[in-house]
Parts: C-alpha cells; sequence; structure tokens
C-alpha cells in the first residue's frame, strides 16, 4: 500500500513535463511520435482538445491519489489503534498477574502511566513507522525519476535531504531520548498529585489545602511541560529551516543550469518538473525529521513496553497451566500454617516467625494483637496474597500457592474499607461479573445472610439501586454488610474478616456483628480485630506476639 502511494506520488509529479511541454510549444508537442500516435487513436486534431484531455487526466490522478491517502491513512491509523488497544490490555493482564507485594511497592500512577500514556506512545511510534516507509519510499521513487532527466539534480536533491536529516536526528537523538524519560516521569508525578487531590477531597476541603495541590500540580505540570516543549521544537523545526535550505539550494541549481545554457526555454518542463517534485518532497522531509524525533522521544515508553510484554510471556505459560488445571477443592478437613516468617523487602526483621496456626472446618477463630504485631500480614498470606519467605500454607495438604486459582474460589474476604464500583447493588456484591452473568437469587441470598436484604428492598430500584461513587448513598455499617454480601456471594468455605468492624462505632458494629454470628458453623471464619467483643463468641482466639501465634485462654481473656 505504502509502495502504491509512493507510486502514485512519483506519477503525479511526472506528468507535469507532459504538461508543461504542450502549454509551451503545443505544435511541437503534438508532433511527437507517441503523442500522435495517441492523438491518432482518440480522433484528436488540434492541440488544444488534448490539452484540455491531459488536464482532465491530471484531475483524475490527483483525486485518486488523494482518494487513495486517505484510505491508507484510514487503515494506519485503524491498524496503529488497535495494537495500542492490544498493548495496553497485555500490560494490564500482565500487571494483574503479578503478585500483591508488586502493588505495594510500585506506584498506581505509575501503573496508569505504563499502561495509559506508554501505549500510546506506541500508536504514535507505529504511525510513525507507517508515514516514515510511505516518506522515504516517496522521495525514493521522486528521486529515481528526477536522476532519469538529470542525474545531476538527484545528487544535488539527496546530498541536501541526506545532510538536513543527517543534522536534525543526529544532534537531537540523545536530547529527545533524554526528554522522553524525563516526560514519563514527570507524567507519574503530575498524576500522583492529581489522584492524592480528588481522592483526598474530604480531608483537603475540611483543612483548605485547595491552594497547596493546585499550587503542587501547577509546580509539576510545569516541569513536565519542559520536555513537551523539546519535543514539538525538535518535531517541527525541521519543516521550516529544511524548506529555507532545499529552496535556496534548488533555486541556486536551477540559475546556474540556466546561466550556463541560455537557452533554458527548452529545458524549462524538466525544470518545472524538477520544482513540482521538490515541493514534493519538501513535506516528505519535514515529516520524516519530524518522525525520526518523534520515535526517539517515545523509545523509553517502548522499552517499558517491551519489559512489560517480556515478563508476561514469561509468566504466560505458568498462568494458562494454572488456569487450566482443572482441579476443584472441597475444603473437609483443615487449613494448616506452617512454620511461616514474612518479611518486608529490604528488611532484616521478621514481620512473622516460625509462625503455626491449624484451623479446623467449620471453626471460628480470632486473631487479636498490637497494632503492627502481623495481623494483617497474616492475614494476607492466608489469603494468598503474600508469598512467606519459609513455610508454606496447606489447604487439605495442598500448598495454597500451587493451585492459587481453585483456591480464590474457596476463600471469602471482607476488609476494613471495602472497594465499591460507582454501580448497581447486585454489581457490587456480584463484583467482576458482566450484568448478564449476574443471578439475581444469589446476589438476595448473599444479602439476607449479611442481614442487607430489608434495606436493599426497601429501595426503590432494589438490586438496581446506584451506590454512588465509593458507595456515598450507604452508611458505613451497611457498606460493611454489603463487603459481606460480596464475599458470601461466591459461595465460599473460609471466610477472612480483618478488622472488618474496626471503623464502626458500637451500634453499628453490633449490626455488623450480628451478621458475622450468623455465619458461625455453616463456614470457617478467621476474624482479626481489635476489640476482643468483636471475637468474644469464636471458637478459639489467638494472639500474635513477637511474630508468633499464641493460643489465648478466653476465660482469662473475658475476666481480666
Amino acid at each position: 500500500m505504502t509502495v502504491l502511494n509512493a507510486a502514485l506520488q512519483t506519477l503525479g509529479v511526472s506528468i507535469i513535463v507532459p504538461f508543461m511541454s504542450a502549454m509551451i510549444d503545443p505544435e511541437k508537442f503534438m508532433s511527437q511520435k507517441y503523442i500522435a500516435v495517441i492523438a491518432k487513436g482518440l480522433h484528436i486534431h488540434e492541440a488544444t482538445q488534448l490539452f484540455v484531455i491531459l488536464c482532465v487526466i491530471i484531475i483524475v490522478l490527483y483525486l485518486l491519489k488523494d482518494v487513495f491517502c486517505v484510505f491508507q491513512l484510514w487503515v494506519g491509523t485503524k491498524y496503529s489503534y488497535k495494537v495500542q488497544r492490544e498493548l495496553a490490555t497485555s500490560v494490564l493482564e500482565t500487571y494483574m498477574s503479578r503478585s500483591y507485594d508488586f502493588f505495594l511497592n510500585y506506584g498506581t500512577t505509575k501503573i496508569i502511566r505504563d499502561i495509559q500514556t506508554d501505549s500510546y506512545a506506541v500508536n504514535t511510534i507505529i504511525a510513525a513507522l507507517i508515514s516514515l516507509l510511505t516518506e522515504f519510499l516517496t522521495m525514493l521513487f521522486i528521486t529515481i525519476y528526477i536522476f532519469i532527466m538529470d542525474w545531476r539534480m538527484a545528487i544535488c536533491i539527496v546530498a541536501m535531504a541526506y545532510i538536513c536529516i543527517l543534522i536534525f536526528y543526529g544532534y537531537f537523538k540523545s536530547k529527545m531520548r533524554k526528554a522522553g524519560e524525563q516526560g514519563r516521569k514527570l507524567a507519574a508525578e503530575s498524576q500522583k498529585v492529581l489522584l492524592e487531590a480528588v481522592e483526598g477531597i474530604k480531608e483537603v476541603q475540611v483543612m483548605c489545602k485547595q491552594f497547596y495541590f493546585t499550587e503542587e500540580f501547577k509546580r509539576i505540570y510545569a516541569k513536565e511541560q519542559k520536555p513537551h516543549i523539546t519535543q514539538r521544537l525538535v518535531t517541527e523545526s525541521p519543516t521550516y529551516i529544511i524548506e529555507g535550505v532545499f529552496i535556496i539550494g534548488l533555486l541556486s541549481f536551477i540559475a546556474a543550469r540556466i546561466l550556463i545554457d541560455p537557452d533554458y526555454v527548452k529545458t524549462m518542463p524538466v525544470l518545472a518538473s524538477f520544482l513540482m517534485g521538490a515541493v514534493r518532497m519538501l513535506p516528505s522531509l519535514g515529516r520524516i525529521s519530524s518522525r525520526l524525533g518523534g520515535l526517539s522521544y517515545d523509545l523509553p515508553s517502548l522499552e517499558s513496553v517491551y519489559n512489560n510484554m517480556k515478563g508476561f510471556k514469561e509468566t504466560e505459560g505458568i498462568r494458562r497451566l494454572q488456569l487450566d488445571s482443572g482441579k476443584n477443592i472441597v475444603f473437609k478437613r483443615d487449613l494448616n500454617v506452617q512454620n511461616i516468617s514474612w518479611r518486608y523487602l529490604e528488611s532484616e526483621q521478621d514481620v512473622l516467625h516460625n509462625l503455626n496456626l491449624k484451623i479446623s472446618k467449620g471453626q471460628s477463630i480470632g486473631i487479636i494483637g498490637q497494632s503492627g504485631a502481623g495481623k494483617s500480614t497474616l492475614a494476607d498470606i492466608i489469603l494468598g496474597l503474600h508469598i512467606p519467605q519459609q513455610g508454606r500454607v496447606e489447604i487439605d495438604g495442598i500448598n495454597i500457592f500451587q493451585i492459587p486459582f481453585e483456591y480464590s474460589r474457596v476463600i471469602g474476604y471482607v476488609p476494613q474499607s471495602i472497594y465499591l464500583v460507582d454501580g448497581t447493588v447486585k454489581e457490587n456484591v456480584a463484583f467482576g461479573l458482566e450484568e448478564e452473568k449476574i443471578d439475581d437469587n444469589l446476589v438476595w441470598q448473599a444479602l439476607q445472610r449479611a442481614r442487607l436484604d430489608g434495606f436493599v428492598r426497601e429501595c426503590e430500584a432494589e438490586l438496581d439501586t446506584i451506590l454512588g461513587e465509593r458507595g456515598v448513598r450507604f452508611s458505613g455499617g451497611q457498606r460493611q454488610r454489603l463487603a459481606i454480601a460480596r464475599a458470601l456471594y461466591r459461595q465460599p468455605q473460609i471466610l477472612v474478616l480483618d478488622e472488618a468492624t474496626s471503623a464502626l462505632d458500637n451500634e453499628t458494629e453490633s449490626a455488623v456483628m450480628d451478621a458475622i454470628e450468623g455465619l458461625y458453623g455453616s463456614i470457617t471464619m478467621i476474624i482479626i480485630a481489635h476489640r476482643l467483643t468483636t471475637v468474644k463468641k469464636c471458637d478459639d482466639i489467638y494472639e500474635i506476639k513477637n511474630g508468633i501465634a499464641v493460643r489465648r485462654d478466653k476465660s482469662e481473656l473475658f475476666t481480666s
């Protein structure tokens, strides 16, 4: 397609020679051998008739050329955006397959940048490569045509084009790459400020910190714009500079030819063709320089996408094996935490050290301890989010980290602060399912077990009630019971509640605990709490202290 485009561009230039010849000396043009044969075949006897036909041919040719160029642009643009979509999806899939620890150490804004900004940069690179190929072939074909007409003129044009591109690309290549790296880094920083301002809007307004965040964003955004200014200057200025250099060089060459050959009228058609070729090549030269500069700027983004895709390919086989393992777990006996030790990255001190814990099917255990003792860390390990540096967690003798997808269908999770999507009640309960796949009966069952069905039935839209962003239309207790309903919708056999009531007042906690207590005996529960009242009805209570789990006597706890 690019070859055909270049051929049409060259044809548009080459047809100027016969057109100019017909204008300057119609009779001589008509007397040419091939023209005379064509004129005789078309029953043309006057030069004016042939001239009109030639005008029509040129008009049709240029219309076809322009239509084809638009078509090629449409195909290329559609393809580049398709690649962008697939790359963005693949990078997101790569991140979604990463460990939980990765998200704790890698910023949210960096992830957004890697998925959106970098994939768009790849789109730009693909469009630039298509444009480079088209413009290069166009220049090549026109140069070949000019070489046939006058080899000295062709050498002059090639030399000027090569020098212009070499100067701009060679000088600005490293600067553009550095600007691209700075642009990526600062883009993440400006997005970080925006997210912090929007996500913390309540505290921002209460503390009157609007000015701080707007000024901080303005400061970082000003720094972010500097590499973009460099990019704009480097990609757009060559067009103007090359135009001046090219025109000066070309006109100097033509002037020299006229001085050498005073009978320049004979060479007017050829010179007109050269000028037409130069006019067509100038935009190509400008676009080539611009695209080369843009490629250098976007290279850091391309490298980031490549590294992410490389990581995706390396783990793709393992994920497919895990997804297609076909194992279905039925929890029959116990969940066994064996000699686990875990520490933060770059830390030498264990948060948990040789911890052991055995939970029988149907049992409910409470886990207590001071802040920072490692209660939530233990919960994350049991959930399969953290892989311990030592030890293992087994369900009926099977290592949970070898069957992550099967294990995820067995276990449910109720966090302290639930993440709610800006959607309906049923979309939040059946989290992560398309609407047509949601089972309304299961949603109602989950809401009933969470003691929230009565409230939802009082809502006019019932299951289709919109919660609003972050569930602002529901109270804290209702949101927590919604979290319980979400966990129960999947019908788990083990339920982990990580300080699910710690942020609630006593009255609201009592309502939520009423829902939790209704689950005792029907499901294995691990309840992590600050308040002893939260775990009062658990079968056993363990305290996390000095990195280990110590079983506590209930009578001592509640009589002391």
